[in-house]
């Protein structure tokens, strides 16, 4: 059974997005991302969090397929506050 990824296109396209507003190729900030680069994190959950709200606030990459995946991990907390947090 395939197992599957329903976010990998929204992520790919979030990042491709991000490459293209700060001038760096999407091949680069999807692999710095990938590798767990603090670089564009903030970018990327404002660009989440405008789309679903606090449904999400953690993102994963599947070590078998290399696709990504959004989730939510109660421990994690809130997107909003993270963000809030990240301005001062």
């Amino acid at each position: 059974m395939k197992h599957k990824h329903i976010f990998n296109k929204i992520i790919q396209l979030i990042l491709k997005d991000i490459a293209k507003e700060n001038g760096y190729s999407p091949q680069k900030v999807i692999q710095d991302f990938a590798s767990g680069s603090m670089e564009f994190v903030v970018e990327f959950w404002q660009k989440i969090y405008a789309i679903y709200g606090e449904q999400y606030n953690d993102v994963y990459r599947c070590p078998g397929c290399k696709k990504f995946e959004l989730d939510f991990v109660e421990h994690n907390g809130s997107i909003a506050d993270f963000l809030e947090d990240e301005k001062h």
